[in-house]
């Protein structure tokens, strides 16, 4: 989804969460109730930071369960900011893994090459 548009992106644009008691119906969610045979009540759009404070994700919660309607409806935040420490990691994670990947490439390149030129 674009930056800034529907509700997940409006919260990865702003960096604050979005709770909707009863959200006017998206053209993408709309789709995503009608394949899953679903009905949105209530979402919270929570934003996922990362270690630098840039918004790595959002996190939706739908049709959420409340004992009291005057109660918060937040998550603790230590566990919205692990998971983004998460997703961060798993990032960096399959960086490494794609170096690694190219370096080994490069390295049977060279070897081919060299056994190629007579070189050992």
């Amino acid at each position: 989804m674009p930056i800034g548009s529907v509700i997940a992106g409006t919260v990865a644009a702003t960096g604050e969460e979005l709770d909707i008691r009863m959200p006017i119906p998206t053209p993408i969610q709309s789709a995503f109730d009608r394949i899953l045979n679903f009905r949105t009540k209530d979402l919270l759009a929570l934003p996922v930071f990362n270690r630098e404070g840039l918004v790595v994700g959002v996190l939706e919660l739908l049709n959420r369960l409340r004992a009291d309607p005057g109660t918060g409806s937040r998550l603790p935040s230590g566990n919205i900011d692990l998971f983004g420490l998460a997703l961060e990691n798993a990032w960096l994670y399959q960086q490494a893994l794609d170096k690694q990947k190219i370096e080994e490439e490069l390295l049977a390149c060279v070897i081919g090459w060299h056994k190629w030129n007579g070189c050992s």
